[in-house]
């Protein structure tokens, strides 16, 4: 039923503005940050038409994350989904492909960046739809190598994308966009939200066994309960959807019933996110950065066998972040964190920039 409103809505954005101008600004699909450009288009009267993709019968999802070499296995879809799309692209006069994350799974989104490179008047507009302190250099190469804008989310970032694509040689337009954040609500005093990485249960990733990613758990929920009790908190361990694999965290709590802390499916991330009073994560990605820019109280553990957290992020948060080699090291700044009274507590640098479509108040260029 969501996908049949949203395709409904995409219809009538698309007719409703096919007088707007010669030129069109195209998208993958509508969600709120599609939402948010497509409103202000239309409030500022920029002469652009809007575009989503064509419809498929057939987007051919995998299960599993796409790599060169399983798109070469589906080499012949790939390339008729390219021009199909290049010939959309064309036809449609699309100025501006703009797309806010990139499905590992869905051949049909990989077959439309193809498109839209091929497309001669067409460029790609890429909105990073989150952050991250850790190197991700197969992601950052990527979208340096085939977007003609790649707009992240704070400014630090920006620095640190435009070193990267400048020792490439890359053409791409380095700029920074503002991420729609979260509202922050009444704090829940007490309230401690626990996240875990949004990919494969957590720090300890599939290269790690499940009787370590067990064991890792258990250790932290005896910890977090027992650290409840001292300090009077309700903790809530929140499920991530991105999440992959069986989570042994809700047999633990039931099985050893731990009191003070539960496993929440109930509600999306930021509606716990915007009511607690403290955040612990055990990555520094979106979900911490988020927090820090509503002034929580937050600490991000990283273990020290993953890879690098950048410097110019250690050097921002200070104590914000921890990186361990145990998880009794872990458990211990965890403590010494909830101890303290007063904690250190940064905001996150931003200085946004206009859109392409934008500049020169939205006339063609």
């Amino acid at each position: 039923m969501k996908e049949f409103i949203r395709h409904k809505i995409q219809d009538f954005l698309q007719y409703s503005s096919k007088h707007r101008g010669q030129n069109a600004i195209c998208f993958p699909f509508l969600n709120h940050n599609m939402l948010d450009i497509i409103n202000s288009v239309q409030k500022n009267k920029y002469p652009y038409q809007i575009k989503f993709l064509p419809k498929v019968d057939n987007r051919h999802f995998e299960n599993r994350y796409l790599t060169f070499e399983h798109l070469n296995e589906k080499k012949e879809l790939f390339d008729n989904y390219s021009m199909q799309i290049e010939r959309f692209f064309i036809d449609n006069k699309v100025k501006y492909y703009v797309l806010d994350r990139l499905t590992n799974d869905d051949l049909y989104l990989h077959a439309a960046i193809m498109g839209a490179k091929t497309s001669p008047k067409t460029e790609i507009v890429y909105l990073d739809h989150g952050e991250s302190g850790q190197y991700n250099l197969p992601y950052e190469i990527y979208w340096t190598s085939f977007t003609d804008y790649y707009y992240v989310g704070n400014t630090d970032m920006r620095g640190y994308v435009e070193k990267l694509a400048e020792s490439l040689n890359s053409k791409t337009k380095i700029r920074e966009w503002k991420r729609r954040l979260p509202e922050k609500k009444e704090t829940r005093k007490g309230l401690l939200l626990y996240a875990p990485a949004f990919h494969e249960l957590g720090t300890f990733g599939s290269s790690y066994s499940d009787v370590l990613k067990y064991q890792v758990r258990k250790h932290m929920l005896f910890a977090l309960e027992k650290l409840a009790d001292t300090h009077k908190l309700k903790v809530i361990w929140k499920y991530m959807k991105g999440e992959e694999g069986f989570d042994a965290v809700p047999e633990i709590i039931k099985n050893y019933r731990l009191k003070n802390i539960r496993y929440e499916l109930r509600n999306n991330f930021n509606f716990w996110l915007s009511r607690a009073e403290f955040f612990v994560a055990d990555c520094v990605s979106t979900t911490f950065y988020d927090a820090m820019d509503l002034g929580i109280k937050s600490l991000a553990l990283w273990p020290s066998i993953l890879m690098d957290i950048r410097p110019d992020v250690l050097k921002r948060f200070g104590e914000s972040i921890y990186i361990y080699d145990s998880i009794d090291q872990a458990i211990k700044q965890l403590q010494y964190f909830l101890d303290q009274k007063f904690w250190y507590q940064v905001k996150v640098p931003h200085s946004p920039d206009l859109f392409p479509w934008e500049e020169n108040n939205g006339k063609m260029s």
